[in-house]
C-alpha cells in the first residue's frame, strides 16, 4: 500500500470517528485529535510534491540532528547518495533520507583577489580594490563557472545557404570573408537571417503556371512539390 492509499484510509477512519463524537459517544478530547488528524492530513495530501535536490560530488551537506558537515562523494542512479564523515566514515542515504536528515550547505560565494583596470595609455593596472573605472575586471584564484549557453539556432537558415563548420567562403550577400561555415555555405548568417525574413510566397497564378506545366496523367505530386522548390529558390535567390 502506498503513502497515499494509506493517507485515504486514515482520513476516512478519522471521519467516520468524527461523526460517532458529535452523537456524544466520543469524548471532547477524542473530539479534538480527530479534528486535528483530519487537518494534517488533507494539508499533507494538498502539499506540493518537491522534487529531490540534485546532488553533485564534493557538495557539503550539514546534519540537522548533530550539526556536523559531510561530503557527497559519490551518487547513482539507482537515487542512493554515498556520503563521507570525518575519519573516513562512509555512509549511503535514499534522496528522502538526505531531504529529511541534512541540510544542503551553500557554495561559498567567491571573492576577487584583485582588480586591474585600464589607463589611458592602454596599460592595465594592478590594484587591490575594486577602481572607479568602467574598464575595471576582477580576477579570481579560480574563475567563476562560466554560464551555460544556450545552443545555437540555425537549422532553419539552411535553405538560405547558411551552416556552421570549418570551411572559409565568400558571402553572395554581403561580399565579406566568413569562417567558421560549412564548406557547402553560400551566405554569412546575418545574411542568411535576412533572406528568411525577405522570403517571398508564391502568387497563386506562379501556383497555377506549376501545376498546369508539371502535372499530366503520368506525373506524381512529388513532381509537382519539387517545381515549386524550383520555383522558389529562384525567386529567393539574389
Amino acid at each position: 500500500m502506498d503513502k497515499d492509499k494509506a493517507l485515504d484510509l486514515a482520513l476516512e477512519a478519522l471521519e467516520h470517528m468524527l461523526e460517532d463524537a458529535k452523537q456524544e459517544r466520543l469524548t471532547v478530547e477524542y473530539w479534538n485529535e480527530c479534528v486535528d488528524a483530519i487537518t494534517a492530513i488533507k494539508q499533507a495530501r494538498s502539499a506540493p510534491v518537491q522534487e529531490p535536490v540534485k546532488l553533485r560530488r564534493g557538495d557539503v551537506l550539514r546534519c540537522i540532528e548533530t550539526d556536523e558537515l559531510c561530503t557527497v562523494w559519490a551518487t547513482s542512479t539507482t537515487g542512493k547518495t554515498l556520503v563521507k564523515w570525518s575519519a573516513n566514515n562512509f555512509g549511503d542515504y535514499t534522496a528522502e533520507q538526505i531531504g529529511e536528515l541534512f541540510w544542503i550547505e551553500p557554495s561559498p560565494v567567491q571573492e576577487p583577489v584583485a582588480w586591474r583596470w585600464k589607463r589611458e595609455g592602454g596599460e592595465w593596472q594592478l590594484v587591490h580594490q575594486q577602481p572607479r573605472s568602467p574598464t575595471a575586471q576582477p580576477l579570481y584564484t579560480t574563475p567563476p563557472a562560466a554560464p551555460v549557453q544556450e545552443p545555437e539556432q540555425w537549422e532553419h537558415l539552411k535553405a538560405y545557404g547558411y551552416a556552421p563548420g570549418n570551411y572559409m567562403m565568400t558571402c553572395c550577400g554581403c561580399n565579406t570573408e566568413v569562417i567558421g561555415v560549412d564548406k557547402r555555405a553560400s551566405r554569412c548568417k546575418p545574411c542568411a537571417i535576412k533572406a528568411a525574413a525577405q522570403r517571398k510566397p508564391l502568387t497563386d497564378e506562379q501556383i497555377d503556371a506549376i501545376w498546369d506545366a508539371v502535372i499530366t496523367p503520368s506525373n506524381h505530386i512529388r513532381e509537382f512539390v519539387r517545381a515549386i522548390e524550383a520555383t522558389l529558390r529562384e525567386q529567393n535567390t539574389p
